[in-house]
């Protein structure tokens, strides 16, 4: 039997997630809708069966039958407003930004060079800057011996700084004055001490207070320095407003020179109607 014509239904398709013709009918161009972060792959079967459903329509039930997963494993956004058509242009700018992560990722993992592709030693000796910050522990808290949500809250306001001002480098486990310490106290309070457990506390820290959409904006990363096992955050820019959570208020926090800045509400707008005009 032929190739071409044997369980054509399981073939795999380039699917528009949202429909090419229904973006022509809203008025955007060709190439906005061929785009490949509009594009993802699924059966023959399934993408006969969308037709023109826009995305807000199907992804609900898939998410309630095969779990976000699904959707997380193709970098799709989570955020149910990215799925409406009024906001395609902005589902484009963020899944562009996971699709570029995930390659970057992927091209770290195979590379064959024994090098680090980033110097950490480096970035310490040039000490904290406006791209780069050390903090000297995620949550342990030295005094206290013992685990401190406020110093979670601290590197979550720090990531999201880095977000809202175009990118930069978390260094965990250095002290302000550059020293490499470590992150086995850090790891003391995990109920599993090892760096897969260490990055899934990092990944949970980012989706529970400036949310799980902002995920494929970070990269964690583990490097040796003096012997000490150091911990890289690389954060990029984020095309709209990264909020932290703190309680009941949702708040908005800049990278400005070397430190982490909250904005009043007035400050905020205004920084935010120049920086993503």
């Amino acid at each position: 039997m032929s190739l071409t014509t044997y369980q054509r239904s399981h073939y795999i398709n380039f699917h528009h997630i949202f429909p090419r013709s229904v973006l022509l009918k809203a008025g955007y161009d060709s190439i906005e809708a061929n785009e490949i972060a509009n594009m993802a792959f699924i059966s023959g079967r399934l993408n006969r069966s969308l037709g023109d459903r826009m995305p807000d329509e199907y992804f609900p039930g898939i998410v309630d039958g095969r779990g976000q997963q699904v959707l997380a494993s193709q970098q799709i956004p989570l955020h149910p407003d990215l799925w409406k058509l009024e906001n395609y242009r902005l589902f484009l700018e963020t899944r562009r930004a996971a699709l570029a992560q995930t390659l970057n990722r992927f091209v770290e993992e195979i590379s064959s060079s024994t090098e680090p592709m980033v110097d950490v030693s480096e970035l310490i000796a040039a000490g904290e800057s406006s791209l780069v910050e050390f903090k000297a522990t995620a949550r342990f808290n030295y005094q206290t011996r013992g685990r401190e949500k406020d110093i979670e809250q601290v590197i979550a306001k720090t990531i999201a700084g880095f977000m809202n001002s175009g990118g930069g480098t978390l260094l965990i486990d250095v002290s302000d004055a550059g020293i490499p310490q470590g992150i086995r106290a850090d790891l003391e309070t995990l109920q599993r001490p090892d760096r897969d457990h260490y990055s899934q506390f990092l990944v949970q820290l980012v989706n529970t207070t400036i949310g799980r959409e902002w995920g494929p904006y970070v990269a964690i990363s583990f490097h040796q320095v003096e012997g000490k096992d150091i911990c890289m955050v690389r954060v990029a820019a984020s095309p709209r407003p990264a909020y932290v959570r703190e309680g009941e208020e949702r708040r908005f926090y800049v990278r400005m020179n070397n430190t982490t800045q909250l904005l009043t509400t007035d400050a905020a707008v205004q920084y935010i109607q120049q920086h993503w005009r």
